[in-house]
């Protein structure tokens, strides 16, 4: 009986162990998320549209050609 409870106190011992390394990673992941800065969003004018819409044709053109 007295080995039952230490074989529980163990597993147990080990079981916090690892949990607490596995909160101590995922804190150091998030801390590292926070850190990084975001990228700036782009918008979409009509005008960098247009000029989107002119090189792919170009391109699909020039591609379709070879």
């Amino acid at each position: 009986m007295a080995a039952t409870a230490a074989a529980a106190a163990i597993a147990s011992s080990v079981k916090r162990a690892t949990n607490n390394r596995r909160k101590q990673r995922r804190a150091k992941v998030q801390s590292g998320r926070q850190h990084r800065q975001r990228k700036r969003r782009l918008v979409w004018t009509d005008e960098l549209r247009k000029m989107f819409r002119e090189a792919f044709n170009q391109l699909s053109l020039t591609q379709s050609n070879t």
